[in-house]
């Protein structure tokens, strides 16, 4: 069947099938190229940005406690109600640059990330509980009873802090994870990339191998043959044996064909030629038996 086909056509498939490998390389690499680049992303410009956001809305829970901790401080030494409310007023900053930091976190919450997102829903509800016991303490302190705002404080309002400061260090955690997860993923994306680009490579140069082998076979034997024969008639032996020729249907096949005919022709015009020859010799010695005055019984046996 091979050997049926066009010699242009064997090109065309056998390195046809050299491309497509080579295409199914580049397509391998490129789909894979394409899924470390979106992890990359994810990991830089999303779980980075959410770390450094929680990091920043720990350090807030931490400065809040701080703040609350200073006023009722403030209250004991009687500073005044002027350092109280410098106090409160950092204390409103710290809370509204954490609600920021919240905001943005909100941004960055993927759809599939249901733990991240129930951590986040916690946080808020932490957040409040704290901001509300806070305000407790402040209230106390402000109203004259710093030690039972105090008293308070240790009871109650730090507790909630420590609690709102371990959900938002367990957020961190949770996005840390999530961060090794996807690295594993684009080592595993990368092996896997790797490996299949050497093995479709080996495959590419193996397969190029045999294709030049068989090409070299398919066209090598023909010309061959071909070459051989043409010495053979161009030397005078025209009694070429072409058995197969018809069989093929490549262009060697019309070419062994052709010099099949060209090699009968030949023959023929040399049949032909011998036989004009005798009849040539033939009518010579006739004409000289007819020399001279002879009988028919002479003439018959002189000829014939």
């Amino acid at each position: 069947m091979f050997s049926d086909l066009k010699v242009g056509t064997r090109l065309v498939l056998g390195f046809g099938l050299i491309v497509a490998l080579m295409a199914a390389m580049i397509a391998v690499d490129l789909r894979h190229a394409g899924s470390t680049r979106q992890k990359l992303e994810n990991i830089v410009n999303v779980n980075n940005v959410r770390i450094r956001l929680a990091n920043e809305m720990v350090n807030s829970a931490r400065d809040t406690a701080i703040n609350v901790r200073e006023i009722i401080l403030s209250k004991f030494r009687n500073s005044g109600s002027g350092r109280a409310g410098e106090i409160k007023a950092k204390l409103a900053g710290i809370r509204e640059t954490y609600a920021k930091n919240y905001e943005g976190i909100e941004k960055l919450i993927e759809t599939d990330d249901a733990e991240g997102r129930r951590i986040y829903e916690r946080l808020k509800a932490l957040e409040t509980t704290a901001s509300g016991l806070q305000d407790r303490v402040i209230a106390l302190a402000l109203a004259g009873k710093p030690e039972e705002g105090a008293a308070f404080m240790a009871a109650k309002a730090y507790p909630a802090v420590q609690l709102w400061i371990g959900e938002a260090d367990a957020f961190i955690r949770h996005n840390d994870a999530d961060s090794v997860l996807r690295f594993n993923e684009i080592q595993r994306s990368m092996y896997f990339a790797r490996n299949s680009t050497l093995g479709l490579g080996a495959l590419a140069l193996a397969l190029a191998a045999l294709i030049v082998i068989v090409l070299f076979l398919g066209i090598s034997g023909p010309l061959s043959l071909v070459v051989r024969a043409a010495g053979r008639i161009s030397s005078g032996d025209f009694d070429v044996d072409f058995s197969g020729a018809e069989k093929r249907e490549d262009e060697f096949g019309a070419l062994l064909r052709s010099f099949d005919a060209m090699a009968a022709a030949l023959r023929a015009g040399r049949e032909a030629a011998r036989s004009a020859d005798w009849l040539k010799s033939g009518l010579s010695r006739l004409n000289q038996a007819m020399v001279g005055d002879l009988t028919t019984a002479a003439l018959a046996a002189a000829v014939i």
